[in-house]
Protein backbone atom coordinates (compact mmCIF):
# COMPACT_ATOMS: atom_id res chain seq x y z
CA UNK A 1 0.00 0.00 0.00
CA UNK A 2 1.46 3.35 -1.07
CA UNK A 3 1.84 6.17 1.41
CA UNK A 4 -0.30 9.33 0.98
CA UNK A 5 1.53 12.23 -0.65
CA UNK A 6 2.42 14.86 1.93
CA UNK A 7 1.18 18.36 1.11
CA UNK A 8 3.91 20.97 1.10
CA UNK A 9 2.11 23.94 2.62
CA UNK A 10 5.02 26.30 1.91
CA UNK A 11 4.92 25.40 -1.76
CA UNK A 12 1.12 25.77 -1.86
CA UNK A 13 1.31 29.20 -0.28
CA UNK A 14 4.01 30.21 -2.75
CA UNK A 15 1.69 29.32 -5.64
CA UNK A 16 -1.09 31.36 -4.02
CA UNK A 17 1.19 34.39 -3.63
CA UNK A 18 2.25 34.01 -7.25
CA UNK A 19 -1.40 33.89 -8.34
CA UNK A 20 -2.21 37.01 -6.33
CA UNK A 21 0.73 38.92 -7.80
CA UNK A 22 -0.19 37.90 -11.34
CA UNK A 23 -3.79 39.01 -10.84
CA UNK A 24 -2.50 42.35 -9.58
CA UNK A 25 -0.52 42.97 -12.76
CA UNK A 26 -3.23 41.65 -15.06
CA UNK A 27 -1.55 38.42 -16.15
CA UNK A 28 -4.63 36.24 -15.76
CA UNK A 29 -3.25 33.20 -17.59
CA UNK A 30 -0.23 32.95 -15.29
CA UNK A 31 -2.43 33.64 -12.26
CA UNK A 32 -4.82 30.85 -13.22
CA UNK A 33 -1.96 28.39 -13.68
CA UNK A 34 -0.55 29.20 -10.24
CA UNK A 35 -3.96 29.02 -8.54
CA UNK A 36 -4.76 25.66 -10.11
CA UNK A 37 -1.41 24.27 -9.00
CA UNK A 38 -2.15 25.40 -5.46
CA UNK A 39 -5.60 23.81 -5.54
CA UNK A 40 -4.15 20.57 -6.90
CA UNK A 41 -2.13 20.36 -3.68
CA UNK A 42 -4.84 21.74 -1.35
CA UNK A 43 -8.33 21.65 -2.95
CA UNK A 44 -9.95 23.72 -0.18
CA UNK A 45 -7.21 26.33 0.21
CA UNK A 46 -9.09 29.58 0.85
CA UNK A 47 -6.44 31.86 -0.66
CA UNK A 48 -6.23 29.81 -3.85
CA UNK A 49 -10.01 29.75 -4.24
CA UNK A 50 -10.21 33.51 -3.71
CA UNK A 51 -7.43 34.08 -6.24
CA UNK A 52 -9.21 31.90 -8.81
CA UNK A 53 -12.48 33.74 -8.11
CA UNK A 54 -10.74 37.06 -8.83
CA UNK A 55 -9.48 35.67 -12.13
CA UNK A 56 -12.99 34.61 -13.13
CA UNK A 57 -14.37 37.99 -12.04
CA UNK A 58 -11.80 39.80 -14.18
CA UNK A 59 -13.01 37.71 -17.11
CA UNK A 60 -16.65 38.52 -16.30
CA UNK A 61 -17.30 34.83 -15.52
CA UNK A 62 -19.19 35.65 -12.37
CA UNK A 63 -20.97 32.31 -12.02
CA UNK A 64 -17.61 30.52 -11.88
CA UNK A 65 -16.29 33.13 -9.44
CA UNK A 66 -19.28 32.50 -7.19
CA UNK A 67 -18.67 28.74 -7.27
CA UNK A 68 -15.10 29.27 -6.05
CA UNK A 69 -16.20 31.61 -3.28
CA UNK A 70 -19.04 29.35 -2.19
CA UNK A 71 -16.48 26.56 -1.84
CA UNK A 72 -14.14 28.85 0.09
CA UNK A 73 -16.96 29.94 2.38
CA UNK A 74 -17.96 26.33 3.02
CA UNK A 75 -14.37 25.54 4.00
CA UNK A 76 -13.98 28.68 6.11
CA UNK A 77 -17.38 30.24 6.93
CA UNK A 78 -16.00 33.04 9.14
CA UNK A 79 -13.38 34.37 6.71
CA UNK A 80 -14.16 38.07 6.23
CA UNK A 81 -12.24 38.32 2.97
CA UNK A 82 -14.29 35.53 1.43
CA UNK A 83 -17.55 37.24 2.45
CA UNK A 84 -16.42 40.54 0.97
CA UNK A 85 -15.29 38.93 -2.27
CA UNK A 86 -18.56 37.00 -2.56
CA UNK A 87 -20.55 40.18 -1.91
CA UNK A 88 -18.71 41.89 -4.78
CA UNK A 89 -19.56 39.02 -7.12
CA UNK A 90 -23.21 39.02 -6.07
CA UNK A 91 -23.39 42.75 -6.70
CA UNK A 92 -21.87 42.23 -10.13
CA UNK A 93 -24.67 39.77 -10.86
CA UNK A 94 -27.24 42.42 -10.01
CA UNK A 95 -27.90 40.89 -6.57
CA UNK A 96 -26.91 43.91 -4.48
CA UNK A 97 -29.51 43.23 -1.77
CA UNK A 98 -28.06 39.74 -1.23
CA UNK A 99 -24.57 41.22 -1.08
CA UNK A 100 -25.63 43.66 1.63
CA UNK A 101 -27.42 40.93 3.59
CA UNK A 102 -24.30 38.75 3.41
CA UNK A 103 -22.09 41.47 4.89
CA UNK A 104 -24.64 42.69 7.42
CA UNK A 105 -25.42 39.39 9.13
CA UNK A 106 -23.46 38.81 11.21
CA UNK A 107 -22.33 42.43 11.56
CA UNK A 108 -18.71 43.23 10.69
CA UNK A 109 -16.19 43.16 13.49
CA UNK A 110 -13.49 45.38 11.97
CA UNK A 111 -13.23 48.71 10.20
CA UNK A 112 -12.59 47.19 6.78
CA UNK A 113 -15.72 45.07 7.05
CA UNK A 114 -17.88 48.08 7.87
CA UNK A 115 -16.26 50.02 5.04
CA UNK A 116 -17.02 47.22 2.57
CA UNK A 117 -20.65 47.14 3.71
CA UNK A 118 -20.85 50.92 3.42
CA UNK A 119 -19.55 50.81 -0.16
CA UNK A 120 -22.36 48.43 -1.11
CA UNK A 121 -24.93 50.68 0.54
CA UNK A 122 -23.44 53.58 -1.40
CA UNK A 123 -23.64 51.66 -4.69
CA UNK A 124 -27.25 50.83 -3.79
CA UNK A 125 -28.06 54.57 -3.55
CA UNK A 126 -28.59 54.39 0.22
CA UNK A 127 -26.49 57.25 1.52
CA UNK A 128 -27.95 57.17 5.03
CA UNK A 129 -26.96 53.53 5.60
CA UNK A 130 -23.60 54.12 3.90
CA UNK A 131 -22.93 56.96 6.32
CA UNK A 132 -23.87 54.79 9.30
CA UNK A 133 -21.50 52.05 8.13
CA UNK A 134 -18.71 54.57 7.54
CA UNK A 135 -19.15 55.92 11.06
CA UNK A 136 -18.98 52.38 12.46
CA UNK A 137 -15.70 51.88 10.60
CA UNK A 138 -14.32 55.17 11.91
CA UNK A 139 -15.30 54.25 15.47
CA UNK A 140 -12.89 51.32 15.13
CA UNK A 141 -10.22 53.13 13.09
CA UNK A 142 -10.50 56.91 13.23
CA UNK A 143 -8.03 57.47 10.37
CA UNK A 144 -9.46 54.90 7.96
CA UNK A 145 -9.11 56.96 4.77
CA UNK A 146 -11.64 54.94 2.80
CA UNK A 147 -14.29 55.38 5.48
CA UNK A 148 -13.58 59.10 5.68
CA UNK A 149 -14.04 59.48 1.93
CA UNK A 150 -17.20 57.35 2.08
CA UNK A 151 -18.65 59.46 4.87
CA UNK A 152 -17.94 62.66 2.92
CA UNK A 153 -19.49 61.19 -0.22
CA UNK A 154 -22.56 60.18 1.78
CA UNK A 155 -22.90 63.64 3.31
CA UNK A 156 -22.76 65.07 -0.21
CA UNK A 157 -25.51 62.77 -1.47
CA UNK A 158 -27.67 63.81 1.49
CA UNK A 159 -27.09 67.49 0.77
CA UNK A 160 -24.90 68.05 3.83
CA UNK A 161 -22.24 69.88 1.85
CA UNK A 162 -20.55 71.68 4.77
CA UNK A 163 -20.03 68.36 6.56
CA UNK A 164 -18.57 66.81 3.42
CA UNK A 165 -16.25 69.76 2.86
CA UNK A 166 -14.99 69.59 6.45
CA UNK A 167 -14.02 65.92 6.04
CA UNK A 168 -12.32 66.55 2.71
CA UNK A 169 -10.35 69.41 4.26
CA UNK A 170 -9.28 67.01 7.03
CA UNK A 171 -8.09 64.53 4.40
CA UNK A 172 -6.22 67.27 2.53
CA UNK A 173 -3.82 67.34 5.48
CA UNK A 174 -2.93 63.64 5.11
CA UNK A 175 -0.12 63.26 2.53
CA UNK A 176 -1.33 59.89 1.27
CA UNK A 177 -4.83 61.24 0.62
CA UNK A 178 -4.11 64.88 -0.24
CA UNK A 179 -4.47 64.81 -4.03
CA UNK A 180 -7.70 62.80 -3.96
CA UNK A 181 -9.08 64.97 -1.15
CA UNK A 182 -8.33 68.29 -2.86
CA UNK A 183 -9.98 66.96 -6.01
CA UNK A 184 -13.07 65.78 -4.10
CA UNK A 185 -13.30 69.10 -2.25
CA UNK A 186 -13.19 71.13 -5.47
CA UNK A 187 -15.46 68.63 -7.22
CA UNK A 188 -18.25 69.80 -4.91
CA UNK A 189 -18.26 72.82 -7.25
CA UNK A 190 -19.65 75.18 -4.60
CA UNK A 191 -16.65 75.31 -2.23
CA UNK A 192 -14.26 78.24 -2.58
CA UNK A 193 -10.65 78.06 -1.39
CA UNK A 194 -9.07 80.87 0.57
CA UNK A 195 -5.66 82.19 -0.51
CA UNK A 196 -3.76 79.90 1.85
CA UNK A 197 -5.59 76.82 0.61
CA UNK A 198 -4.97 77.76 -3.01
CA UNK A 199 -1.26 78.12 -2.30
CA UNK A 200 -1.22 74.71 -0.60
CA UNK A 201 -2.89 73.15 -3.62
CA UNK A 202 -0.40 74.83 -5.97
CA UNK A 203 2.48 73.47 -3.91
CA UNK A 204 0.98 69.99 -4.00
CA UNK A 205 0.52 70.13 -7.75
CA UNK A 206 4.20 70.90 -8.27
CA UNK A 207 5.52 68.53 -5.60
CA UNK A 208 7.88 65.75 -6.60
CA UNK A 209 7.02 62.22 -5.57
CA UNK A 210 3.40 62.24 -6.73
CA UNK A 211 2.37 59.28 -8.84
CA UNK A 212 0.63 59.80 -12.17
CA UNK A 213 -2.89 59.51 -10.80
CA UNK A 214 -2.15 62.00 -8.02
CA UNK A 215 -0.78 64.48 -10.55
CA UNK A 216 -3.95 64.16 -12.62
CA UNK A 217 -6.18 64.66 -9.57
CA UNK A 218 -4.15 67.68 -8.44
CA UNK A 219 -4.26 69.25 -11.92
CA UNK A 220 -8.03 68.99 -12.20
CA UNK A 221 -8.46 70.31 -8.65
CA UNK A 222 -6.19 73.28 -9.37
CA UNK A 223 -8.05 74.05 -12.58
CA UNK A 224 -11.36 74.12 -10.71
CA UNK A 225 -9.92 76.34 -7.97
CA UNK A 226 -8.45 78.81 -10.46
CA UNK A 227 -11.67 78.97 -12.46
CA UNK A 228 -13.60 79.76 -9.29
CA UNK A 229 -11.04 82.46 -8.50
CA UNK A 230 -11.60 83.83 -12.05
CA UNK A 231 -8.01 83.20 -13.11
CA UNK A 232 -8.74 81.76 -16.57
CA UNK A 233 -5.19 81.46 -17.91
CA UNK A 234 -4.04 79.40 -14.91
CA UNK A 235 -7.25 77.38 -14.93
CA UNK A 236 -6.98 76.54 -18.64
CA UNK A 237 -3.32 75.57 -18.21
CA UNK A 238 -4.12 73.26 -15.28
CA UNK A 239 -7.06 71.57 -17.03
CA UNK A 240 -4.96 71.11 -20.19
CA UNK A 241 -2.18 69.47 -18.17
CA UNK A 242 -4.59 67.12 -16.42
CA UNK A 243 -6.32 66.15 -19.65
CA UNK A 244 -3.00 65.63 -21.43
CA UNK A 245 -1.89 63.19 -18.75
CA UNK A 246 -5.26 61.43 -18.63
CA UNK A 247 -5.37 61.12 -22.42
CA UNK A 248 -2.19 59.03 -22.42
CA UNK A 249 -4.10 56.08 -20.95
CA UNK A 250 -7.37 56.62 -22.85
CA UNK A 251 -8.18 54.14 -25.62
CA UNK A 252 -11.28 55.73 -27.13
CA UNK A 253 -11.43 55.70 -30.95
CA UNK A 254 -13.70 58.35 -32.46
CA UNK A 255 -14.07 56.68 -35.87
CA UNK A 256 -14.86 53.26 -34.42
CA UNK A 257 -17.42 54.84 -32.10
CA UNK A 258 -19.08 56.73 -34.95
CA UNK A 259 -19.34 53.46 -36.91
CA UNK A 260 -20.96 51.83 -33.87
CA UNK A 261 -23.51 54.65 -33.57
CA UNK A 262 -24.29 54.44 -37.27
CA UNK A 263 -24.86 50.68 -36.88
CA UNK A 264 -27.34 51.43 -34.09
CA UNK A 265 -29.16 53.96 -36.28
CA UNK A 266 -29.48 51.43 -39.08
CA UNK A 267 -30.59 48.66 -36.69
CA UNK A 268 -33.48 50.78 -35.40
CA UNK A 269 -34.90 52.11 -38.66
CA UNK A 270 -38.59 52.03 -37.75
CA UNK A 271 -40.77 52.90 -34.78
CA UNK A 272 -41.45 50.34 -32.07
CA UNK A 273 -44.82 48.63 -32.32
CA UNK A 274 -47.14 47.09 -29.75
CA UNK A 275 -49.34 48.48 -27.01
CA UNK A 276 -47.75 46.97 -23.90
CA UNK A 277 -47.99 49.13 -20.76
CA UNK A 278 -44.65 47.79 -19.57
CA UNK A 279 -42.33 50.55 -18.38
CA UNK A 280 -44.89 53.25 -17.67
CA UNK A 281 -43.22 53.85 -14.30
CA UNK A 282 -39.84 54.76 -15.83
CA UNK A 283 -38.58 58.18 -16.90
CA UNK A 284 -35.20 58.06 -18.62
CA UNK A 285 -33.09 61.24 -18.46
CA UNK A 286 -30.20 61.09 -20.88
CA UNK A 287 -27.88 63.13 -23.08
CA UNK A 288 -24.34 64.40 -22.78
CA UNK A 289 -22.88 64.42 -19.27
CA UNK A 290 -22.95 67.87 -17.67
CA UNK A 291 -25.96 68.83 -19.81
CA UNK A 292 -28.50 69.36 -17.02
CA UNK A 293 -29.73 65.82 -16.30
CA UNK A 294 -29.25 66.30 -12.56
CA UNK A 295 -31.25 69.53 -12.52
CA UNK A 296 -34.08 67.91 -14.49
CA UNK A 297 -34.11 64.98 -12.08
CA UNK A 298 -34.21 67.26 -9.05
CA UNK A 299 -37.22 69.13 -10.44
CA UNK A 300 -39.08 65.93 -11.29
CA UNK A 301 -38.09 64.10 -8.10
CA UNK A 302 -39.50 66.93 -5.99
CA UNK A 303 -42.93 65.70 -7.15
CA UNK A 304 -44.54 63.41 -4.54
CA UNK A 305 -45.18 60.75 -7.19
CA UNK A 306 -41.58 60.53 -8.44
CA UNK A 307 -38.53 58.76 -7.01
CA UNK A 308 -35.17 60.09 -8.19
CA UNK A 309 -32.96 57.01 -8.63
CA UNK A 310 -29.96 58.95 -10.02
CA UNK A 311 -27.48 57.22 -12.34
CA UNK A 312 -28.28 53.53 -12.77
CA UNK A 313 -26.22 51.11 -14.84
CA UNK A 314 -29.01 48.53 -15.06
CA UNK A 315 -29.99 49.19 -18.67
CA UNK A 316 -26.43 48.76 -20.07
CA UNK A 317 -26.05 45.68 -17.85
CA UNK A 318 -29.19 44.06 -19.32
CA UNK A 319 -28.12 44.84 -22.89
CA UNK A 320 -24.57 43.58 -22.28
CA UNK A 321 -25.81 40.38 -20.64
CA UNK A 322 -28.07 39.71 -23.65
CA UNK A 323 -25.13 40.27 -25.99
CA UNK A 324 -23.10 37.72 -24.06
CA UNK A 325 -25.98 35.27 -24.12
CA UNK A 326 -26.30 35.61 -27.89
CA UNK A 327 -22.53 35.80 -28.40
CA UNK A 328 -23.09 38.87 -30.56
CA UNK A 329 -22.36 42.53 -29.78
CA UNK A 330 -25.14 45.09 -29.65
CA UNK A 331 -26.69 46.04 -32.08
CA UNK A 332 -25.85 43.02 -34.27
CA UNK A 333 -28.63 40.92 -32.70
CA UNK A 334 -31.35 43.56 -32.90
CA UNK A 335 -32.68 42.30 -36.26
CA UNK A 336 -33.46 38.83 -34.88
CA UNK A 337 -34.86 39.89 -31.49
CA UNK A 338 -38.59 39.28 -31.21
CA UNK A 339 -41.18 41.38 -29.38
CA UNK A 340 -41.15 38.71 -26.67
CA UNK A 341 -37.36 39.02 -26.38
CA UNK A 342 -37.59 42.78 -25.91
CA UNK A 343 -40.32 42.52 -23.29
CA UNK A 344 -38.26 39.88 -21.46
CA UNK A 345 -35.32 42.29 -21.35
CA UNK A 346 -37.62 45.06 -20.15
CA UNK A 347 -38.88 42.81 -17.37
CA UNK A 348 -35.25 42.12 -16.36
CA UNK A 349 -34.60 45.85 -16.14
CA UNK A 350 -37.69 46.39 -14.01
CA UNK A 351 -36.67 43.52 -11.73
CA UNK A 352 -33.23 45.06 -11.23
CA UNK A 353 -34.72 48.47 -10.40
CA UNK A 354 -37.60 47.28 -8.23
CA UNK A 355 -36.27 49.05 -5.14
CA UNK A 356 -37.05 52.42 -6.77
CA UNK A 357 -40.61 51.53 -7.73
CA UNK A 358 -42.27 52.90 -4.60
CA UNK A 359 -44.12 55.71 -6.37
CA UNK A 360 -45.93 56.08 -9.68
CA UNK A 361 -42.70 57.04 -11.49
CA UNK A 362 -38.94 56.82 -11.00
CA UNK A 363 -36.11 58.46 -12.94
CA UNK A 364 -33.05 56.76 -14.40
CA UNK A 365 -30.63 59.56 -15.25
CA UNK A 366 -27.63 57.67 -16.55
CA UNK A 367 -26.60 60.10 -19.34
CA UNK A 368 -24.92 57.47 -21.49
CA UNK A 369 -28.14 55.55 -22.01
CA UNK A 370 -28.66 57.61 -25.18
CA UNK A 371 -27.39 54.89 -27.59
CA UNK A 372 -30.14 52.60 -26.22
CA UNK A 373 -33.21 54.73 -26.96
CA UNK A 374 -34.33 52.29 -29.65
CA UNK A 375 -33.93 49.40 -27.22
CA UNK A 376 -35.82 51.29 -24.50
CA UNK A 377 -38.76 51.85 -26.83
CA UNK A 378 -39.02 48.09 -27.41
CA UNK A 379 -38.16 46.86 -23.92
CA UNK A 380 -40.33 49.37 -22.07
CA UNK A 381 -42.91 50.63 -24.57
CA UNK A 382 -44.62 52.97 -22.10
CA UNK A 383 -41.46 54.55 -20.70
CA UNK A 384 -40.79 58.25 -21.31
CA UNK A 385 -37.43 59.59 -22.46
CA UNK A 386 -36.18 63.13 -21.82
CA UNK A 387 -33.04 64.24 -23.65
CA UNK A 388 -31.26 67.05 -21.83
CA UNK A 389 -29.46 69.54 -24.03
CA UNK A 390 -27.30 72.54 -23.22
CA UNK A 391 -25.16 75.05 -25.11
CA UNK A 392 -22.65 72.83 -26.87
CA UNK A 393 -19.49 74.75 -25.95
CA UNK A 394 -20.54 74.98 -22.30
CA UNK A 395 -21.34 71.25 -22.21
CA UNK A 396 -18.06 70.18 -23.78
CA UNK A 397 -16.00 72.46 -21.56
CA UNK A 398 -17.81 71.12 -18.49
CA UNK A 399 -16.91 67.58 -19.61
CA UNK A 400 -13.31 68.54 -20.40
CA UNK A 401 -12.76 69.95 -16.92
CA UNK A 402 -14.44 67.01 -15.18
CA UNK A 403 -12.29 64.02 -14.21
CA UNK A 404 -14.60 61.02 -14.53
CA UNK A 405 -14.29 57.62 -12.85
CA UNK A 406 -11.48 55.40 -14.19
CA UNK A 407 -12.45 53.64 -17.41
CA UNK A 408 -15.49 55.82 -18.06
CA UNK A 409 -16.09 58.55 -20.65
CA UNK A 410 -12.60 58.34 -22.13
CA UNK A 411 -13.69 60.60 -25.00
CA UNK A 412 -13.78 63.61 -22.65
CA UNK A 413 -10.05 64.39 -22.42
CA UNK A 414 -9.49 65.82 -25.89
CA UNK A 415 -11.35 68.58 -27.77
CA UNK A 416 -11.54 66.63 -31.04
CA UNK A 417 -12.87 63.53 -29.29
CA UNK A 418 -15.41 65.64 -27.43
CA UNK A 419 -16.62 67.19 -30.67
CA UNK A 420 -16.95 63.80 -32.39
CA UNK A 421 -18.84 62.33 -29.44
CA UNK A 422 -21.22 65.29 -29.27
CA UNK A 423 -21.95 65.04 -32.99
CA UNK A 424 -22.76 61.32 -32.72
CA UNK A 425 -24.97 61.92 -29.70
CA UNK A 426 -26.93 64.71 -31.40
CA UNK A 427 -27.31 62.80 -34.66
CA UNK A 428 -28.64 59.63 -33.04
CA UNK A 429 -31.02 61.56 -30.80
CA UNK A 430 -32.51 63.38 -33.80
CA UNK A 431 -33.07 59.98 -35.41
CA UNK A 432 -34.86 58.50 -32.41
CA UNK A 433 -36.83 61.67 -31.63
CA UNK A 434 -38.20 61.52 -35.18
CA UNK A 435 -39.00 57.79 -34.92
CA UNK A 436 -40.54 57.92 -31.43
CA UNK A 437 -42.08 61.39 -30.97
CA UNK A 438 -44.62 60.23 -28.38
CA UNK A 439 -41.88 58.71 -26.22
CA UNK A 440 -39.15 61.33 -26.65
CA UNK A 441 -38.88 64.95 -25.52
CA UNK A 442 -35.93 67.35 -25.78
CA UNK A 443 -35.39 69.49 -22.68
CA UNK A 444 -33.07 72.51 -23.10
CA UNK A 445 -31.16 73.39 -19.95
CA UNK A 446 -31.34 77.11 -20.63
CA UNK A 447 -35.13 77.04 -21.01
CA UNK A 448 -35.46 75.29 -17.65
CA UNK A 449 -33.23 77.81 -15.90
CA UNK A 450 -35.10 80.74 -17.45
CA UNK A 451 -38.63 79.52 -16.59
CA UNK A 452 -38.73 76.59 -14.16
CA UNK A 453 -42.50 76.51 -13.71
CA UNK A 454 -43.35 76.48 -17.39
CA UNK A 455 -40.82 73.78 -18.18
CA UNK A 456 -41.75 71.73 -15.09
CA UNK A 457 -45.40 71.75 -16.14
CA UNK A 458 -44.45 70.63 -19.65
CA UNK A 459 -42.20 67.83 -18.42
CA UNK A 460 -44.79 66.56 -15.96
CA UNK A 461 -47.50 66.59 -18.59
CA UNK A 462 -45.18 64.61 -20.89
CA UNK A 463 -44.68 61.89 -18.27
CA UNK A 464 -48.38 61.81 -17.32
CA UNK A 465 -48.37 63.64 -13.99
CA UNK A 466 -50.20 66.70 -12.76
CA UNK A 467 -48.20 69.74 -11.75
CA UNK A 468 -47.23 70.01 -8.08
CA UNK A 469 -45.80 73.24 -6.56
CA UNK A 470 -43.14 71.17 -4.76
CA UNK A 471 -41.31 70.94 -8.08
CA UNK A 472 -40.49 74.64 -7.81
CA UNK A 473 -38.88 74.10 -4.40
CA UNK A 474 -36.54 71.34 -5.59
CA UNK A 475 -33.44 72.93 -4.03
CA UNK A 476 -34.88 72.34 -0.54
CA UNK A 477 -36.01 68.77 -1.08
CA UNK A 478 -34.00 66.24 0.96
CA UNK A 479 -33.38 63.68 -1.75
CA UNK A 480 -30.13 61.96 -2.51
CA UNK A 481 -28.02 63.28 -5.38
CA UNK A 482 -24.86 61.43 -6.40
CA UNK A 483 -23.38 63.24 -9.35
CA UNK A 484 -20.83 65.96 -9.96
CA UNK A 485 -23.69 68.48 -9.66
CA UNK A 486 -24.85 67.24 -6.24
CA UNK A 487 -24.06 70.48 -4.43
CA UNK A 488 -24.89 72.85 -7.28
CA UNK A 489 -28.48 71.65 -7.74
CA UNK A 490 -29.26 72.23 -4.06
CA UNK A 491 -28.74 75.96 -4.53
CA UNK A 492 -31.32 78.43 -5.87
CA UNK A 493 -31.23 78.64 -9.65
CA UNK A 494 -29.03 81.38 -11.08
CA UNK A 495 -28.79 82.55 -14.69
CA UNK A 496 -26.45 80.22 -16.54
CA UNK A 497 -22.85 81.44 -16.37
CA UNK A 498 -21.19 81.24 -19.78
CA UNK A 499 -17.62 80.07 -19.27
CA UNK A 500 -16.84 81.37 -22.75
CA UNK A 501 -17.21 84.89 -21.38
CA UNK A 502 -14.48 84.15 -18.84
CA UNK A 503 -12.05 82.31 -21.12
CA UNK A 504 -12.48 84.31 -24.31
CA UNK A 505 -9.84 83.44 -26.93
CA UNK A 506 -8.57 80.57 -24.79
CA UNK A 507 -11.59 78.63 -26.12
CA UNK A 508 -10.38 78.94 -29.72
CA UNK A 509 -9.12 75.30 -29.83
CA UNK A 510 -12.52 74.06 -28.68
CA UNK A 511 -14.33 76.13 -31.31
CA UNK A 512 -11.88 74.87 -33.94
CA UNK A 513 -12.52 71.25 -32.96
CA UNK A 514 -16.26 71.74 -33.31
CA UNK A 515 -15.81 73.36 -36.69
CA UNK A 516 -13.67 70.45 -37.91
CA UNK A 517 -16.32 67.85 -37.12
CA UNK A 518 -18.67 68.26 -40.07
CA UNK A 519 -19.19 71.95 -39.47
CA UNK A 520 -21.02 71.40 -36.18
CA UNK A 521 -22.79 74.47 -34.87
CA UNK A 522 -21.76 75.59 -31.40
CA UNK A 523 -25.41 75.86 -30.45
CA UNK A 524 -27.30 73.05 -28.67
Amino acid sequence: MSKPVAINSDRTNAYVREAQLCVGRGDLAAAESAAIRALAMAPKHTGALVALARIYSARKQLDLAQECLDAAREANPTDATVRQELATVLAGQGRRAEAIALLREPPPTDAQGWFALGCHYDANSDAAQALTAARSALALSAQHAGALFLSARSHTALGEIDAAAAIYRQLCGLPASAAKAWFALLDLKTVRLDDDELHRLQRLQSRSGLDENERILAAFALGQACEQARRPVEAFRAFAAGNRRKRQSATWNAHAFSAHIEAIRRAFDHSATGDSKQGQEVIFLLGMPRSGTTLVERVLAAHPDVVGASELNDLPHVITAESRRRNQPFPDWVAVATDADWLRLGAEYLARTRRFQTCRRFTDKYPENWPYVGAIARMLPSAKILFCGRDRVETLWSCYKQLFAPGYLEWSYDFDSLAHYAADCARLWRHFATLEPSRCRSQPYEALVDDVERQARAMLAFVGLDFDPACLDFANQRRETRTASAAQVRQPLQPAMLRGDLYGELFAPLHDALARVNGISTES
